[in-house]
């Protein structure tokens, strides 16, 4: 699959730019930060540019208001409008909205593993969205957001990820690869959130 657009682009509402660096978990938290492997970072890029351009999609599932909750309480973002079915229902929305960040902060929609196998980036030991990084440490190196409809609890969700770019750049401190990644959200038919951003790889 490869990540040809086929789906109609909807008006922008907003793009906002963010930091990228200390992603969450669904509840907020930080990630244990544990050691992480030298690698060949050659070795590593050659692996991964045969996946630029290649795409694949996932389904997350049905959002829940509780999820959305705990989420907003943890990062300082329980507004009304996610914490109060009425004030949501009064904006016209049919449930509660999530904060703006909910879907593109978390990075893993399942259990995940035990806190004691995760890298020394926060990630699980089989890399990002399944990408041969081998034992890179990762970074943020940046993301753009477009929002395009409210997400709201109740929804089902299915994300399409597409490899935007992988190019290898010397660093001041050694080579390192920079990988751009898409993340599209959809919902019951519509584009709601699409993620551009950055991982650096050491």
């Amino acid at each position: 699959m490869y990540c040809a657009r086929n789906i109609a682009p909807l008006k922008k509402v907003a793009v906002v730019d963010e930091p990228a660096a200390g992603r969450r978990g669904s509840d907020g938290a930080q990630p244990h930060k544990a050691e992480t492997p030298n690698m060949d970072v050659q070795a590593v890029y050659e692996k991964l540019r045969p996946h630029v351009g290649q795409s694949s999609q996932r389904d997350i599932g049905q959002l829940r208001s509780v999820d959305m909750q705990r989420f907003a309480v943890a990062v300082g973002d329980d507004l009304p409008i996610t914490m109060n079915a009425a004030v949501a229902a009064a904006a016209g929305l049919p449930d509660v909205a999530a904060p703006p960040l909910f879907l593109s902060t978390v990075m893993s929609w399942d259990a995940g593993p035990p806190e004691s196998r995760l890298l020394a980036d926060g990630l699980a030991p089989d890399g990002l969205y399944d990408l041969p990084v081998g034992g890179l440490r990762l970074m943020g190196g940046g993301q753009s957001l477009e929002f395009l409809q409210p997400v709201v609890a109740g929804s089902r969700i299915a994300v399409q990820i597409c490899v935007k770019d992988v190019q290898l750049k010397a660093g001041r401190s050694g080579p390192l690869i920079l990988i751009q990644i898409e993340r599209t959200f959809i919902g019951d038919g519509e584009i709601l959130l699409r993620c551009v951003e950055t991982f650096i790889g050491r």
